[in-house]
């Protein structure tokens, strides 16, 4: 089983990272597989936002680790970076939402962004995943696109209208900021580092230009 895990951490899909991260997290305390899968510049916000190696090194891990399971993907053209969202559940019973970026290394996926907050109403149901790559058509023009990253006012396989406070949050500097090695997937924190009141916005590429396909409020 260990095996296994590892395999879909180093060659397998998005999710299969995702899940390999949740099963280790389950197994080996929650802490430790954090520190076991985050690249050395990976950033997650506690609320405010930290170097992720930084601050782990010397958590112990909690008796009852977070559980977790995705629900919706997000990868690359060449499949060198991807983003996963779905519904977490603590100690407490709390339900929530994560989102994690993940890079591929040569070592495997690392995530080198992890976020997440508590729902205010508990879910209905688990959802089925959904798994979406970015175009692959015309992916040469993609890197010469991503200085016109915009977020209109709706955006693809969306479950909301991008809001107000997204779109003000929008026009704040970016705190954190990357691509895919071929650009056809992007992503954006913008916000405040010290408070951790920030969205976090991915695009991925339509063929044509970058199309925005998920926007975060996060407000601590």
């Amino acid at each position: 089983m260990i095996a296994l895990l590892a395999l879909a951490v180093a060659s397998g899909s998005v999710a299969d990272a995702e899940r390999a991260f949740a099963a280790q997290a389950a197994r080996e305390g929650q802490w430790t597989a954090f520190r076991a899968t985050a690249s050395a510049d990976a950033v997650m916000f506690v609320p405010g936002m930290v170097r992720a190696q930084d601050w782990l090194k010397s958590r112990a891990d909690p008796p009852v680790p977070y559980k977790w399971w995705p629900d919706r993907t997000l990868t690359a053209c060449d499949a060198s970076a991807g983003f996963s969202t779905g519904g977490s559940i603590d100690a407490a019973g709390t339900h929530g939402r994560f989102r994690t970026i993940w890079t591929r290394t040569p070592d495997g996926w690392r995530w080198v962004l992890d976020e997440g907050a508590p729902l205010t109403m508990r879910p209905a149901g688990a959802r089925p995943l959904a798994a979406e790559t970015a175009s692959c058509t015309a992916a040469a023009q993609a890197r010469a696109a991503l200085p016109h990253l915009t977020a209109p006012a709706r955006y693809a396989q969306a479950d909301a209208m991008l809001d107000g406070q997204a779109a003000a949050m929008f026009a704040l500097p970016a705190i954190v900021s990357g691509a895919s090695d071929d650009a056809t997937l992007a992503w954006q924190v913008r916000g405040d580092a010290a408070t951790g009141r920030r969205v976090l916005l991915v695009w991925a590429w339509t063929g044509t230009a970058h199309d925005l396909r998920a926007a975060q409020v996060t407000l601590p």
